[in-house]
């Protein structure tokens, strides 16, 4: 098996289902499908780790993405248990002020995109592994290798985000979830975000997170840089992206891309998982921001993140030519 050249990590579920056994349709939806899609929008070769809820872990549910074999490979996920001994250590203690288990999640067996495979298969064709599991699976990555961490619960993102700081992976790039950015949390960060290339926080978490201080947007996205992550981009979806570059100290305000009746559901990852591209293609945070932003405007007109990966690529390239001449240093 050939190794990929992206990460994907986020949630997949399962939005509407026909309950007729002989039907088989379904809606998927999730932060890992959406930043995989944004992905897709510009690369190939990607490997999602996709989560499943826990109640949807006996449903009869059915996949049958539109794409192949070359460019997506997906890792299901359910029963994801931390191990006890990680919420022992020192760290989180500090971080949490006491000892906290969060619930089980999985991974099940390696899902080929070429026929479609009921997520309920019986359970001998399921593998039980745990994080550290999951960790091991990527070892053999060069740690150049562009990690999205899509929108999940916050223990999982941090332990995520810690496990592959032990990697020296350099190019992780975060959606961060809301809890995450909670002003209790503010002090804490630095232990979660200290060397993750990117953030991408919606302009509401990054109000809240600072709502105690007499912050400036600009003052908020520097701050927060602080912590860690050479690249700030504050989401407005569908108004426009902040953009802060720690290293050369520099901001942009990037446009949104018109859609007539945006869909929003799904933007944020998609964003995250295309500058994740963009980022790896052109190592310029405006141009990777512009790329992040093609890639919310086709999922904000799809109607299912499968969509994204048949986006047609003359299309997209179209758009970013048109986007990349509202650009504004700020």
């Amino acid at each position: 098996m050939n190794l990929p050249d992206f990460v994907s990590i986020g949630t997949v579920f399962n939005e509407s289902m026909s309950e007729h056994p002989s039907t088989k349709s379904c809606q998927l939806s999730g932060s890992g499908l959406f930043s995989a899609g944004g992905i897709a929008t510009w690369q190939h070769n990607i490997a999602l780790i996709a989560e499943l809820p826990p109640k949807q872990a006996t449903e009869p549910t059915w996949i049958r993405p539109k794409v192949d074999n070359d460019l997506l490979r997906v890792y299901f996920v359910r029963e994801l248990s931390f191990p006890r001994t990680v919420f022992d250590t020192p760290d989180y203690k500090k971080s949490h002020g006491k000892q906290s288990y969060p619930a089980s999640f999985g991974i099940a067996s390696y899902y080929s995109s070429e026929k479609a495979q009921p997520l309920s298969a019986p359970k001998k064709n399921y593998l039980n592994i745990d994080l550290l599991t999951i960790e091991k699976l990527f070892t053999t990555l060069s740690s150049t290798i562009p990690f999205h961490i899509g929108t999940m619960l916050h223990e999982k993102q941090v332990y995520l985000c810690s496990a592959l700081d032990r990697k020296n992976a350099r190019l992780v790039t975060l959606n961060p979830s809301s809890q995450m950015l909670q002003p209790a949390h503010l002090s804490r960060l630095v232990n979660h975000i200290t060397n993750i290339l990117a953030i991408f926080p919606h302009i509401t978490q990054i109000q809240n997170l600072f709502r105690n201080h007499q912050f400036q947007l600009w003052e908020q996205m520097a701050y927060l840089a602080s912590f860690g992550p050479k690249i700030v981009v504050v989401r407005n979806e569908p108004h426009q992206y902040w953009v802060y570059d720690k290293v050369s100290d520099l901001r942009w305000e990037v446009p949104w891309y018109p859609i007539e009746n945006p869909k929003l559901v799904g933007c944020g990852n998609a964003f995250g998982g295309g500058f994740s591209a963009g980022y790896a293609l052109t190592s310029d945070p405006v141009l990777a921001t512009l790329y992040g932003a093609i890639s919310a405007s086709f999922a904000a007109q799809s109607h299912s993140p499968i969509d994204l990966f048949e986006t047609y690529h003359p299309l997209a390239q179209a758009r970013l030519a048109k986007l990349t001449q509202f650009v504004q240093p700020a």
